[in-house]
């Protein structure tokens, strides 16, 4: 299968857009729409910082045709705070709270913290890197969308 590249940006809702990308009288509401027309994928930031409204999330699909993907950055509870530990429940509340992206949904995406080290029993432990968890944000994910983990963080040989 021949890969497909998908470029965007982190984030899409910036006033400073504005007069350059988006046009000077743009309400802020029709910023993701007007974006989806010129890209075709957006990391959306917001989601490290908070949990969405269900209803944000609907909003968001709504607003963006089809074959559009969302990039889900993993809330910061997850990576900076609980650093990867205990994560359960904050990662089920995560999917359960962008679900509703459904065809839209694309990578999730850890972003981890530099001083967080390569800890192997972390990542046994872990539900992030269970097959359970996987699978869940796998069944939102359209077929065909591939997903990659860093062996180096991982693996304790080298690939």
């Amino acid at each position: 299968m021949p890969a497909r590249l998908h470029v965007g940006t982190s984030g899409f809702s910036y006033p400073e857009w504005r007069g350059t990308f988006y046009p000077e009288d743009l309400p802020a509401e029709e910023m993701l729409k007007f974006y989806s027309r010129t890209f075709p994928t957006v990391e959306l930031n917001n989601t490290f910082y908070r949990f969405p409204r269900i209803a944000q999330v609907e909003e968001w699909r709504k607003a963006t045709p089809r074959g559009f993907r969302f990039g889900v950055k993993a809330n910061r509870l997850i990576t900076h705070t609980r650093r990867l530990r205990d994560v359960d429940e904050l990662v089920r509340l995560q999917l359960e709270r962008v679900a509703g992206l459904k065809d839209r949904a694309g990578p999730l995406l850890f972003q981890l913290p530099p001083s967080l080290k390569r800890d192997v029993p972390c990542c046994g432990t872990s539900s992030i890197f269970s097959p359970r968890c996987c699978a869940r944000w796998s069944s939102a994910t359209p077929p065909g969308t591939r997903t990659r983990s860093s062996r180096s963080w991982k693996s304790t040989t080298r690939p």
